[in-house]
């Protein structure tokens, strides 16, 4: 899995506070100045480490900030031309009031930047970030018109209401369908998601009780398409089991598999034409390319892993959004369910015969260590040479699969609860390197090491673990 971000997208999420539509089909949305742009970059997605980096708080002068703001509005809203319009008066409640119109080729008309005055009677405790009110009116009013109202009523409107909060004195309008805390997709808008697809030719969806399927595969009764919403439903259960999700999740998880490689590659860039599916956050998709080798067998296999690999991805960017987690976690866990199967009507997790033969290929050497697996940002995981970054995966299997699993077959330690403690470091707000310093605290790498080699060189401790019991969710596939 490779999360990769637009960063533009990633900065405009940033400042986004909330979005109201009236009645009349006034809209409204309120954003918050935090952030400078992120500046041009190499390629099109970055990481989440790697935006860190791009973005600068801003400062804009007391003095005359006008033109920072200018630029500011014209990047957020990429708009090319915006023009400078003096307030007729500034209210008390506010320190600072700027207003621009927006070219007729911009999505908004109006743009209002303005901070609270801390000096105002009952405003002593006021936010004072700079924030900016776009502003699209319905179509029967005129820009002019709309000007006016924001230099009249909006501006005087304006309050705060203690702490961070700022709203107008009236109560807000009532809200369009994008939720502005996550800003991902809300769960009612799987008509939305099915309507995308409505004038592509040879387009399909198949809706189930977690996902929405969408493929132009031609064959939309091949067993491959029957068989998958019913592991996708018990592999998200046991997601949840496995790593529960600090709140629900309401938001629907994409898939769209492609009929062809070409039209894979095409849709998500020639920079991942190495993988064979992918998780997109930027397009809230999971994206799946189909296999052209094998027999049916083998591509009917091929892909259940992959889009097991990549569920998990997805998953755990719905769990623990906004926060992000280490290669060695991320990874390692999609390829430890990527080998779920269901046997018997029971599920089983076995060892990758992908992995295992290179993981125990690379222990015998005397330099074996896992120091690097667990420090790798993703730029560093996905290396170029294809043959690191196969031992890369193997590696980060070889880790969790050994604290799933392998770890319950010893004594004298507790090495499980690894996965746990770093889970808990990541909701609390840590980032991935100081979760994984977290979780691993009090362990002793020396100890460890030889602990984790002790199981994978034991065929006895390997065979117990296989047996360990898994949890047996319900397999309904239904909503």
């Amino acid at each position: 899995m490779v999360e990769m971000f637009d960063p533009l997208d990633l900065w405009r999420r940033g400042q986004f506070l909330g979005e109201w539509m009236d009645e009349q089909g006034n809209r409204i949305r309120l954003v918050t100045i935090t952030h400078q742009a992120p500046g041009p970059t190499q390629r099109p997605h970055v990481s989440l480490e790697e935006y860190a980096s791009l973005v600068t708080p801003v400062s804009l002068t007391l003095q005359n900030p006008s033109m920072a703001m200018e630029a500011w509005i014209r990047t957020y809203t990429a708009t090319p031309q915006i023009a400078y319009r003096a307030p007729t008066r500034t209210p008390s409640r506010l320190s600072h009031a700027l207003i621009f119109t927006l070219d007729p080729s911009s999505s908004w008309s109006l743009a209002c930047g303005f901070r609270l005055n801390r000096q105002a009677a009952g405003q002593w405790s006021a936010n004072t970030n700079w924030f900016v009110m776009l502003v699209q009116p319905a179509d029967r009013v005129t820009q002019a018109e709309a000007l006016q109202a924001v230099q009249g009523e909006f501006l005087e409107s304006i309050m705060s209401v203690g702490g961070a909060d700022i709203r107008p004195i009236t109560p807000p309008p009532r809200k369009t369908g994008t939720d502005p805390k996550t800003n991902l997709t809300p769960s009612d808008n799987r008509q939305d998601i099915v309507a995308s697809i409505k004038n592509l030719k040879d387009w399909w969806s198949l809706d189930t009780r977690h996902y929405i399927l969408l493929s132009n595969l031609k064959n939309r009764n091949h067993s491959l398409v029957r068989e998958l919403p019913v592991s996708l439903d018990i592999a998200r259960n046991i997601f949840e089991i496995v790593i529960p999700p600090p709140q629900a999740i309401t938001a629907v998880s994409v898939i769209r598999i492609f009929a062809t490689p070409a039209e894979y590659v095409n849709y998500v860039g020639p920079e991942l034409e190495w993988t064979g599916g992918v998780w997109m956050p930027n397009r809230k998709e999971l994206v799946i390319k189909p296999q052209d080798w094998g027999s049916n067998r083998d591509q009917r296999e091929s892909i259940l892993r992959t889009v097991t690999h990549e569920a998990f991805h997805q998953y755990l960017f719905y769990a623990l959004f906004p926060r992000s987690t280490a290669p060695w976690f991320n990874e390692g866990h999609a390829c430890y369910f990527e080998n779920m199967s269901v046997q018997n009507q029971r599920i089983r997790i076995d060892e990758s015969e992908r992995f295992v033969e290179r993981l125990l290929e690379t222990m015998q050497h005397p330099s074996f260590k896992l120091d690097s697996i667990l420090s790798y940002d993703y730029p560093q995981f996905y290396v170029d040479n294809a043959s690191q970054r196969e031992l890369n995966y193997a590696m980060a299997w070889g880790l969790v699969y050994y604290l799933r699993r392998g770890a319950l077959t010893q004594q004298g330690h507790s090495y499980s609860l690894i996965p746990a403690r770093y889970i808990t470091a990541v909701a609390e707000g840590r980032d991935p390197a100081s979760a994984t310093d977290q979780a691993f605290s009090g362990v002793d790498p020396a100890k460890f090491l030889e602990a984790f080699k002790a199981f994978w060189e034991s065929r006895n401790r390997r065979g117990d673990a296989r047996r360990l019991p898994m949890p047996q969710p319900s397999t309904r596939s239904g909503r």
